[in-house]
């Protein structure tokens, strides 16, 4: 531990800001130095500069340092010397203790500026002399220029002194015209080249870290909200917690319609503008003060402009000089912006300003009255410019119009349901659902408001929102909903347990479905399906859902009907999905690929399933709908794990784990999780993906939910086939077929076919696995499963008589469906053991070396291991490698091979490539065999031998 550090953990009982102990450790050292010396720290409001004063002094103080302290005060912003009085007061109490020059200056009388500087220097010196000397300025922003000046000429002649200054500030701040008029541009503060510390907002972890500590118990989807917009700043992080209770309306948001414009979630007008970076996050009152302090000293007309562009940070500097022009009664040109451009408040890009910090803009927001607020949306409500009623612009227009509403207004209702929907088509889901509660809250029929209630609250879902999904659900049950609202809304609420729904539910659900508008009828059967996809709801379901979806396109009629019943519309259905393209203009962007991804996993088209998925989480992604994000990543990560693609599959399970716990989506958690854990088996961690798939299972068990009890035995048989334990792993594949068995799972059975008739060899339990052959092989012609027939191709040799067994292992290796390493490695390894056991050594060698070298690659040890084990039985040794083969890499080749010597990781290669990791693998892959090598230990060798020239 270095000695700074030693300093910074000496400051006493408080603590170092979290984030801040290199700038505590430059204060504190500055102090350690004796004097001769000025600081100034530069940061926004709430950066915590106050702070790190207060903590400085303390440890001055203990250190037996003399300390001067002085805040700017702003009502004393234009009285000369008045911050300089303040500061010397201690060192010269009397009139007849004063310097002439400060008598002068202090008594109202005229005063030479140099003199005064000079006799401020000489009492600072001289108290110096007696004990080292600390003067702390904070708020320099506030001080007036006099002083300034004064402390500006003492900071320049501080050398051989024991006195230290240290002058904290805002950015762009004060000296000579107000906070906004740049620090000191022609004197003062801006005319000393003083060494600076800047304080910056947290990074995005360290953020994290004191939002946990600070609020341990906060859901994870309200924390990165809070998060977000807070963007690092250490008030922020503090505050805006604390503003949920006091602040809300009855769907967690601020109960005023708040700014409108640009933010970092979308907002309502759809082209990325809407209620800001805080939707849903109320300001505090000392959050709001902090940054409207930065507003003082500036011109009425300037503020007015200000709050016009908090109100709409979508608009053009045209339209914010036609609505000030309305608001103040004369016409504006841009020089009344020209303030808080120089001051740092705003920034001009093509005509547009915009706030330097998204707090400062619901500051400026905040801090007006409810008038000055009404006026703002008022002018900007007429002034907007708009020629159509698609028009962006109108639909801002409409936004204001409802800000300023005294009461229930039918037309404004129906307007903003508008501008809700063309939002939801342009991909702004959140802006949508904001604008459907505002619609409900301008609704006076009680059927219309609970209708965009229900909107609001499938919206809120999408986005991962629990608590406003909930709370729109809640203020639904006193209104009278139409029968397919009111089952939307249970089975939301059912969404959110990881027990799936009873099937009595989904099956009134269904039915209801059918003689429901086309739209409402489109969105209640999704649900259902969704429900249907994680536990079989029976076959009076199925078929009142087939009935009541009859009126939808093919495409997604089969998918939702392949939720329900994957094995009835598995043929038709994959016809359509080869010739159905998603087209770009889809209703609800990545919604159509999600539900057809989905439905091509289901039935087993994982090929088919993650290009769609692919593009579903891409949409979704850019659409923050965490929620729906974080299924459609676990479907992905299911589709990798079937097609044995672990990398992938590793990054999707960790990814939608995370979303799934941040959003209150039980069931895609313990889904992610399992996949997480067959990945983990698979790569050696035994017992920690054992303990995983154990938790899950005694959660879920219970619950009769079949797809997960299905995933359980999948990553469980996976597991125990990697650590060696045959008969237990060959017990979990069975219960997929197992009749009455909750797990039971045919379909999926026939996808582990050959994981199942690997365990059974090796455990000596063939026979009961033999009849299952033909139910596959009948599943596999029924639905066109190119993974059962994968499955299949493994399975048939290992099963199969003697006499047959090698003319089908030949014809499975020669197989052009049978792709993947892993795969392919595992019949090599089959085949090599069926080889050697009947003792045709030198044939066997070959394919237990292909093996190796393939599980090598993929960084499967344990797989290695065994074909390993098998070459040593064969009389060979693995570890011998020959240079002899590297005149058959190619050049990329032999690049990656020196990399993977050296030490790298697959990803490591590929970052420092530009490749993927999984493209580095199938590099490894055909090297290894080259060089007649399994591990990156014999690369290193045989690269080292070649360089040395013994080869």
């Amino acid at each position: 531990m270095t000695a700074v550090t030693t300093r910074a953990q000496s400051t006493g009982p408080e603590s170092a800001p979290l984030g801040r102990d290199a700038e505590l450790n430059r204060l504190l050292a500055l102090v350690d130095a004796g004097g001769g010396a000025a600081l100034s720290v530069r940061g926004g409001p709430g950066t915590g500069k106050t702070l790190l004063l207060d903590l400085v002094a303390g440890y001055a103080r203990r250190s037996g340092r003399r300390v001067l302290r002085v805040a700017g005060c702003r009502s004393e912003f234009g009285l000369p010397w008045g911050g300089l009085h303040r500061l010397l007061r201690p060192l010269a109490v009397g009139a007849e203790d004063r310097p002439a020059a400060l008598s002068a200056a202090f008594g109202g009388s005229a005063a030479d500026p140099f003199a005064v500087s000079l006799a401020a220097l000489d009492l600072l010196s001289a108290a110096g002399r007696v004990d080292p000397l600390l003067v702390l300025v904070d708020d320099a922003h506030w001080l007036d220029e006099e002083t300034l000046d004064a402390l500006a000429f003492c900071a320049r002649r501080l050398g051989g002194e024991s006195v230290a200054l240290v002058l904290a500030h805002r950015p762009g701040a004060a000296g000579g015209s107000g906070p906004a008029g740049g620090l000191g541009a022609a004197g003062g503060l801006g005319a000393l080249d003083l060494p600076e510390l800047e304080l910056g907002p947290l990074p995005p972890e360290l953020a994290a870290r004191l939002l946990a500590r600070e609020h341990p118990d906060a859901r994870p989807v309200q924390r990165d909200r809070w998060l977000r917009a807070a963007a690092g700043n250490p008030l922020a992080l503090h505050e805006l917690p604390l503003g949920r209770a006091e602040h809300t309306g009855p769907l967690g948001r601020s109960t005023h319609p708040g700014p409108l414009g640009r933010s970092t979630r979308t907002g309502p007008l759809g082209r990325g503008a809407g209620t800001g970076p805080l939707d849903g996050v109320p300001v505090t009152p000392r959050l709001a003060q902090a940054f409207a302090a930065e507003l003082f000293g500036l011109r009425p007309t300037t503020r007015t402009l200000l709050l016009l562009l908090a109100a709409d940070t979508d608009s053009t500097l045209a339209e914010l000089l036609a609505a000030g022009a309305l608001v103040t009664g004369r016409p504006l040109d841009a020089a009344e912006l020209l303030p808080a451009l120089d001051g740092g408040l705003v920034t001009m890009t093509a005509g547009r300003p915009a706030f330097t910090e998204p707090l400062l803009c619901w500051a400026v927001y905040a801090d007006a009255s409810e008038a000055n607020r009404y006026r703002a949306h008022h002018a900007l409500a007429r002034v907007v410019d708009a020629t159509a009623d698609d028009d962006p612009g109108a639909d801002r227009r409409v936004y204001h119009r409802a800000a300023i509403a005294a009461g229930p207004d039918a037309a404004l209702a129906d307007a903003l349901d508008a501008v809700a929907e063309r939002a939801r088509r342009r991909g702004r889901v959140a802006p949508a659902a904001r604008c459907y509660e505002l619609a409900a809250a301008l609704s006076a029929d009680p059927a219309h408001r609970g209708r965009r209630l229900v909107q609001a609250a499938v919206l809120s879902d999408q986005l991962g929102d629990r608590d406003d999904t909930l709370r729109a659900a809640d203020l639904t049950d006193e209104l009278p909903l139409v029968p397919a609202d009111r089952q939307r809304v249970r089975l939301l609420r059912l969404a959110q347990h990881a027990a799936p729904a009873a099937p009595a539910v989904v099956r009134d659900a269904a039915r209801e479905a059918a003689t429901a508008a086309p739209e409402a009828a489109g969105a209640l059967l999704l649900a259902v399906a969704e429900q249907s996809h994680w536990a079989d709801p029976g076959r009076p379901t199925w078929e009142a859902l087939r009935a009541a979806a009859g009126r939808l396109p093919d495409a997604e009629r089969l998918a939702i009907e392949a939720l329900a019943a994957p094995e009835a519309t598995a043929r038709r259905l994959t016809g359509l999905l080869a010739e159905t393209p998603v087209p770009d203009d889809e209703p609800a962007p990545g919604d159509r690929s999600k539900l057809l991804g989905t439905a091509a996993g289901a039935i087993g088209q994982f090929t088919l399933a993650i290009p769609l998925l692919s593009e579903a989480v891409r949409r979704l992604r850019t659409q923050d709908r965490e929620g729906l994000l974080a299924e459609a990543l676990t479907e992905r990560a299911w589709a990798h794990v079937l097609l044995r693609q672990w990398s992938a599959a590793l990054d999707d399970a960790v990814e939608a784990g995370r979303l799934a716990r941040r959003t209150g989506r039980p069931r895609c958690a313990a889904s992610s999780a399992l996949a997480e854990a067959a990945v983990q088996g698979l790569r050696g961690d035994v017992e920690p993906a054992l303990a995983t798939i154990a938790q899950v299972e005694h959660t879920v068990q219970p619950q009769g939910a079949g797809r997960l009890l299905s995933q359980v035995q999948i990553a469980l048989g996976l597991t125990l086939l990697t650590a060696g334990r045959f008969g237990p792993a060959t017990d979990a594949f069975l219960r997929l077929f197992t009749p009455g068995d909750p797990a039971r799972s045919v379909l999926a059975g026939g996808w582990m076919i050959g994981d199942l008739a690997e365990a059974s060899v090796r455990a000596g339990r063939t026979a009961d696995v033999r009849p299952l052959l033909d139910v596959v092989e009948v599943g596999a012609e029924r639905t066109g499963s190119p993974q059962t027939r994968i499955a299949l191709l493994q399975a048939r040799p290992l099963l199969a008589a003697d006499e047959e067994a090698e003319e089908l292992f030949r014809a499975a290796l020669a197989s052009e469906h049978l792709t993947g390493p892993f795969v392919r490695g595992r019949l090599q390894l089959s085949y090599g053991e069926w080889l050697r056991r009947r003792r045709r050594v030198a044939d066997a060698r070959h394919q237990l070396a292909a093996a190796q070298a393939a599980f090598t690659a993929l960084e499967l040890p344990l797989w290695a291991d065994r074909a390993r084990a098998e070459l040593l039985g064969s009389g060979i040794r693995s570890d011998t490698p020959s240079t002899a083969g590297l005149t058959e890499l190619t050049a990329a080749e032999l690049q990656i091979a020196r990399l993977a010597a050296s030490g790298k990781s697959n990803r490591e290669i590929g970052r420092q490539l530009y490749l993927s990791h999984r493209t580095v693998s199938s590099h490894l892959y055909r090297i290894y065999p080259k060089l007649r090598i399994s591990s990156r230990a014999q690369l290193h060798e045989v690269l080292a031998r070649l360089d040395s020239g013994n080869e």
